[in-house]
């Protein structure tokens, strides 16, 4: 992998929506899993809607956005478009075959279902793409 290859992929921010239905928990869980997985590094979809200028200015400095939606209702994505913020990786979780549902939290084979959907569109995840900072 080439320097120029590791500093795009460093560049790519994951944003979830966090809806209180079964899928909108379920992207927060996927998001984690796309983090430890290297695909990018987390950024807060909170201050991004609040307007908080370090936010806005972090997500709109990053090359790529991984943006997951649970639902067809697309909260996240809207916030970031009405941000100027570009997604360029959206995914939806009824999309991956999830039924909505708002009296039951998502399983572990939703999660890990949605996960390996998301994960085929970044093949060289594995670890690779955004190794956790050190901590030392």
């Amino acid at each position: 992998m080439t320097t120029e290859d590791t500093q795009k992929r460093q560049s790519r921010i994951i944003l979830y929506c966090a809806g209180s239905a079964n899928v909108g928990q379920l992207t927060q869980q996927v998001a984690l899993e796309l983090a430890r997985e290297g695909v990018g590094r987390l950024l807060c979809l909170a201050g991004i809607g609040a307007r908080m200028e370090g936010f806005v200015k972090s997500a709109c400095e990053v090359d790529e956005t991984v943006v997951l939606d649970g639902c067809p209702t697309g909260c996240a994505k809207k916030i970031l478009e009405d941000n100027s913020v570009t997604v360029t990786h959206y995914f939806v979780m009824t999309e991956q075959g999830i039924k909505k549902s708002y009296k039951s939290a998502p399983q572990a084979e939703e999660v890990g279902q949605a996960l390996q959907a998301v994960l085929r569109s970044f093949p060289a995840a594995a670890g690779t793409l955004f190794p956790m900072a050190d901590s030392g």
